[in-house]
């Protein structure tokens, strides 16, 4: 199984996954091309279409009418698609094109259509890499995540931009929705993704204010001290597959899918950096002096938390209250984690995680209760900025374990 990168196209107007070796190539105009960047392999195009029926037809009537006369299929959550595959002939090579056209509407009487065409050599069509990738492009495309705003910007966008002009800043814009923004004589690129999908979940203005401060601390005067980062040194729980890697980074491995990376975070808590070797050595410190002043650190924060609980018919629903709510799904990595929770859920407990500041704990004996949170667990993981994992996990004196996953479907979870 290959792995995974998510595409966010046109900031979030459409968002799916493709192979991480893909190459990613965007038009200023709009439209998009991935590919492998090998002989004869599959080329993916995207374009994104809207249509207005100026009040004539609602957008449930318009995606109802695809589905009764032109031929599409109800997808997840009001969707339409429908797809079919073509052939064609270019420079005397005969090509097999496979489409999936995606109706997506968007209140009040709008219709937005994400088209979506392969395209392979029908000499290599039938072979076992072409198959892979046109199954794996069928499942990400009808999981895919659809915008329903009316277009770009999205009220994020608008606030952020807003924000920037207030504070007379410069900026552009490229043509994958990236801003560039010139600080102190220098561009810096910043991808609001994150930040649009925060907005989105928790409806609040101030995720944006709070950014805008950020980014103007961007601009380190000097790297901090070994005496100044100290009582900063945090571990924080991070999906494995982030496009960047973990090369030169201090980490541990909880699972092939979780890691336990080794963090700092600014004084006001604004900005979280990832150990590396080289900040060691600027330090004058080894590994082990690192991990031992973050787990201190940590336990501090486990200390300063509360378990709090709801109770659901005779199941104790955990939940945690802390202040630093970056690292409160990093509180089961700490020693101390069991101290938090066994006088309040039981142990051991299963967990989980599905974002940086969300976790649910129950005591292992309540395992029948764990479909109960699948729906939630699954859309605050869709919707954060920070996803860590679907996964159900099991936390006891022998550590750490998945013990399954939640489906994508809602409905399922």
């Amino acid at each position: 199984m290959c792995d995974l990168k998510t595409i966010s196209y046109r900031g979030g107007i459409v968002r799916f996954t493709i192979p991480q070796s893909w190459k990613e190539e965007y038009e200023p105009e709009g439209g998009a091309t991935f590919y492998e960047d090998a002989p004869d392999s599959g080329t993916l195009r995207l374009s994104v279409l809207s249509c207005h029926s100026k009040g004539a037809k609602t957008c449930q009537q318009m995606v109802s009418g695809l589905i009764a006369d032109g031929g599409y299929e109800t997808l997840q959550e009001g969707l339409a698609i429908k797809s079919h595959v073509d052939s064609a002939e270019e420079k005397g090579h005969w090509l097999e094109v496979h489409y999936w056209e995606v109706a997506v509407p968007v209140s009040p009487d709008r219709l937005r259509m994400a088209i979506f065409s392969f395209t392979i050599l029908a000499a290599h069509a039938d072979e076992t890499d072409a198959r892979h990738d046109i199954e794996l492009l069928d499942r990400s495309i009808r999981g895919a995540e659809y915008s329903r705003s009316q277009g770009l910007p999205s009220a994020c966008d608008e606030l952020f931009q807003e924000e920037l002009k207030k504070r007379g800043l410069v900026f552009s814009i490229t043509p994958e929705w990236h801003y560039k923004i010139a600080i102190q004589g220098t561009d810096y690129t910043v991808n609001l993704e994150n930040i649009r999908r925060n907005y989105e979940r928790d409806d609040d203005a101030g995720i944006i204010i709070r950014f805008v401060d950020n980014v103007l601390r961007m601009p380190e005067p000097t790297p901090p001290t070994w005496m100044e980062v100290q009582p900063y040194l945090r571990f924080s729980l991070e999906p494995s597959n982030y496009v960047s890697g973990f090369d030169d980074v201090l980490f541990d491995r909880i699972s092939d899918e979780l890691y336990k990376v080794y963090v700092y975070a600014r004084a006001d808590g604004s900005w979280i950096s990832w150990v590396y070797e080289s900040c060691m050595k600027a330090w004058g410190v080894d590994r082990g002096e690192v991990v031992r002043q973050a787990d201190s650190n940590m336990r501090d924060l486990v200390l300063q938390a509360k378990c709090e609980f709801q109770e659901i018919d005779g199941v104790k629903l955990g939940m945690l209250a802390m202040q630093e709510t970056t690292f409160k799904a990093s509180l089961i990595l700490s020693s101390a984690f069991r101290d938090l929770v066994a006088g309040v859920i039981g142990w051991p407990v299963y967990v989980v995680v599905p974002c940086r500041d969300f976790a649910f704990v129950i005591s292992a004996t309540d395992r029948d209760f764990l479909g109960r949170l699948g729906r939630v667990v699954v859309d605050q993981y869709r919707k954060s900025g920070h996803p860590i994992t679907k996964d159900v996990l099991e936390v006891s004196d022998d550590g750490i374990k998945a013990i399954g996953t939640y489906p994508d479907d809602h409905e399922k979870a």
